[in-house]
Order: C-alpha cells, then sequence, then structure tokens
C-alpha cells in the first residue's frame, strides 16, 4: 500500500450514489456484483437494509444513501453492491453504479481533516477536471456497523 497524503492508497473504486461519486480504496474491495436479494433483519440500525448470502457467507448490506442522508430510493435491480473485505470481515454497499478505477497523484486530493474536521466517514476528496470525488474512510465506515450494534466503541 501506497501512503497518499495521509490516506494511504493511490487507487480507489468509484461508484455513485444520488449523483455523487464516491471512492473506497482499491485494496478493501474483493469484488463488483449485481444487485440479489436482500434479507431484512428486524432491528437492525436503518442504514443497514439486510444481509445477502455471498458465496456461502452472510454479509451486511450497507445503504450509504440513507446513512447520509441522501433521500430513499427502492432497490432496483439495476443497482450494484460493492463487496468489501475489511479487517478479515466482509460487508456490501449498495451503488447505483460502479464507475471505474481511479489512480490518484497527491496533488488530486486534499483531506478531510483541511476542509470540513469533523467527517468521520469521509477521508478526503479526489479534485478532477470532471468534478470531485468523495473519499471513504474505511475505519469508521465499516466499524460503524459494529459501533451502531452496541458491540464496540469509537475510541
Amino acid at each position: 500500500m501506497t501512503e497518499l497524503n495521509g490516506i494511504g492508497a493511490s487507487k480507489f473504486v468509484v461508484f455513485s450514489i444520488a449523483e455523487q461519486r464516491y471512492a473506497l480504496p482499491l485494496e478493501t474491495v474483493e469484488t463488483v456484483v449485481r444487485m440479489v436479494e436482500i434479507t431484512e433483519l428486524p432491528g437492525a440500525p436503518e442504514f443497514i437494509r439486510g444481509v445477502i448470502n455471498f458465496h456461502g457467507d452472510v454479509i451486511p448490506v450497507l445503504d450509504l444513501r440513507k446513512k447520509f442522508s441522501l433521500g430513499e430510493l427502492p432497490i432496483k435491480i439495476n443497482d450494484q453492491l460493492v463487496i468489501i473485505n475489511f479487517k478479515n470481515k466482509h460487508y456490501s454497499v449498495i451503488a447505483d453504479v460502479v464507475n471505474e478505477v481511479l489512480e490518484c497523484t497527491e496533488e488530486d486530493i486534499d483531506l478531510m481533516t483541511d476542509i470540513v474536521p469533523d467527517m468521520p466517514f469521509l477521508n478526503g476528496v479526489v479534485k478532477l477536471s470532471e468534478g470531485i470525488i468523495l473519499l471513504n474512510n474505511p475505519d469508521t465506515l465499516f466499524n460503524m456497523v459494529d459501533v451502531e450494534q452496541g458491540k464496540v466503541a469509537y475510541d
């Protein structure tokens, strides 16, 4: 892993949710799959849409649209799931579309701490001529699943 402007990655998987582009470090993304049936979990936090069976593993489905207060839309058959392997745990994130794998330079990225310091789910932004991509922070984004279920607390 290359240290890039304190973010620790230089390649990102870019995906869109509600017309906004987000990205996760390429090294955390295992694969992208078409939408499959999601089994709802009664009593789960609102942003956890349920679980799916991924190659025999039952993994949570995170709806960042709900977590980031971007409004609610029904899941469509052409939505995609970004399957994440982070700290030996699997997660899936609902995306409207997965756009590309993007390689960045340090000059392309501004850290969130320099822009709006209290944004725990974002590490920074990538500045491109065609717009901005928000870089998700996997440490807090995937830790929130356990935090909101009362399993761990933030430091």
